[in-house]
């Protein structure tokens, strides 16, 4: 009897493979002129002054677009945003351990930011998160904007841009920095960029 079963079993499997159709032929995908494993170094020699390289270098090296003559400090973040109170918290430079630098935490109204304050030096952005109305990043991208607006300006970078349900995610694998444009499927609801600090 089992000789019969296993048989019977063979024939039905022998008889799906062979009346299935084919596998469709698809199409090549076409590729996008830069890939993630291509670098903002390798992309500028490419097309050297190419006007998206320069909006994803905008985006990347001065996320909260502050004028280019501005000294970083503390003072030209708190520019950007009202109603800032920092909180300081000292940490040891992990490239000199006696060198003692600053993380702060800057709440403003509709905007969170965590500066790393060097020594004797500049104040660096490592973070940010926007929920204001109006709060915006470099490039116009801004709480509120349209959903459509956004993703025509995030399509436009060299950087690798992936959606979920409610997030479009740009991410630069060379650096790090990541920006989140959070939405409700209409329009921007918050936005956050994180840096890549050593």
């Amino acid at each position: 009897m089992n000789f019969y079963w296993y048989r019977a079993l063979g024939c039905a499997a022998w008889a799906l493979t062979a009346c299935s159709p084919a596998p469709e032929e698809t199409e090549p995908v076409a590729l996008v002129p830069f890939t993630l494993t291509d670098s903002l170094r390798q992309q500028a020699q490419a097309q050297p002054g190419s006007p998206a390289l320069a909006r994803t270098h905008a985006l990347l090296t001065n996320p909260l677009a502050l004028p280019d003559s501005a000294p970083l400090g503390l003072a030209a973040f708190q520019s950007r945003f009202s109603g800032c109170s920092p909180r300081r918290t000292p940490v040891a430079n992990r490239h000199n351990p006696e060198q003692v630098d600053t993380l702060i935490a800057l709440r403003c109204a509709g905007a969170t930011l965590q500066l790393y304050q060097v020594a004797g030096g500049s104040t660096l952005l490592q973070g940010a998160t926007l929920t204001g109305p109006g709060a915006a990043l470099a490039l116009g991208l801004a709480v509120g904007q349209p959903l459509a607006e956004a993703r025509a300006v995030a399509k436009a970078l060299y950087l690798y841009v992936s959606e979920t349900n409610l997030r479009l995610l740009l991410e630069d694998p060379d650096s790090g920095a990541t920006v989140s444009l959070y939405h409700d499927g209409a329009r921007l609801t918050k936005l956050t960029y994180e840096g890549y600090l050593d």
